[in-house]
């Protein structure tokens, strides 16, 4: 999130990546930004990833997210997926995710008790007689 300085001073929250500080063109603070190519590629290159695509770290974030354990519909709302077909389609899983499950049921599997509980007979004579008291 960004900052910006409202009409009277105040410090004001932009909820957008990108949006317009007051200047030559731009009657006031915090206007949408709706073309953003320019910007986009000054943040890369700033970044120092000149060919990056925004939807590659849109993907990232949504991967992060689930891999971390935050819940899907609070992963959707951050990315502002509004469907989980369109959501399942950033969610790409890769061979870490698939070895990752396997390790984690590996990990349950040898927690588990060695020794089963002892199995007893149902009798459906008893519990026949236990339903008509």
């Amino acid at each position: 999130m960004r900052r910006y300085r409202g009409k009277n001073g105040e410090m004001v929250l932009s909820q957008l990546v990108f949006f317009r500080k007051k200047g030559r063109g731009v009657p006031k603070r915090g206007v949408v930004v709706t073309q953003f190519r320019k910007t986009w590629k000054a943040a890369c290159d700033s970044a120092g990833k000149p060919d990056a695509l925004f939807h590659d770290f849109r993907r990232t974030a949504v991967r992060n997210m689930i891999r971390t354990g935050v819940s899907r519909k609070i992963a959707m709302l951050l990315s502002g997926h509004k469907t989980e077909s369109v959501f399942e389609r950033y969610n790409i899983t890769d061979d870490h995710d698939l070895e990752d499950a396997v390790r984690k049921t590996q990990e349950y599997v040898a927690q588990l008790p060695k020794e089963r509980k002892k199995v007893v007979e149902f009798d459906a004579a008893d519990n026949e007689m236990e339903r008509s008291k």
